[in-house]
């Protein structure tokens, strides 16, 4: 979107005093700085919107969780469809398996200081699902370890 801020004067010729000139361009300067910190913003959030519609058309679940409490922090469409809505704040092990501690097969205990990703087949009893699950830590804030799963199904492969 352009736009412009006109001055008129119908006075006849007008001569531009030092002080209106530099007020003015004061102004502008303003104005063009709220003007590229919205295009920034309105750019960050286009790019926010295309990561989740890529990550929303992934036929696998991905899920991002805080590793050390273990709560859901973000989860993809086929992880909505899957773990259903409003799981967002909860614990994945309450989900995954109904208990009220991690579970055994948990690839977030394959991450340690020297570890930050891992794979590794996992066995969902609950929904007699196979998965073949991949775990890596990411960027998320500076006060939370945080782990992405991407996790794959196999159980057709399973079953065989």
């Amino acid at each position: 979107v352009d736009g412009v801020i006109g001055f008129e004067y119908h006075e006849g010729p007008r001569e531009w005093k030092r002080e209106e000139i530099e007020s003015l361009s004061f102004t502008a300067e303003i104005l063009g700085t709220f003007l590229l910190k919205k295009r920034s913003l309105d750019r960050m959030k286009l790019s926010h919107m295309q990561a989740l519609e890529i990550l929303d058309h992934i036929d696998s679940f991905i899920y991002v969780l805080d590793k050390n409490s273990h709560e859901i922090l973000f989860l993809n469409k086929t992880a909505i469809e899957f773990f259903g809505t409003d799981q967002l704040g909860k614990r994945c092990y309450e989900i995954i398996s109904g208990e009220d501690a991690p579970c055994p097969f948990c690839p977030l205990l394959s991450l340690t200081e020297s570890i930050d990703c891992a794979q590794k087949e996992m066995y969902f009893p609950k929904t007699d699902l196979w998965v073949k699950a991949a775990v890596s830590r990411i960027q998320w804030s500076k006060d939370r370890d945080v782990c992405m799963l991407h996790c794959h199904n196999i159980t057709a492969l399973k079953k065989k």
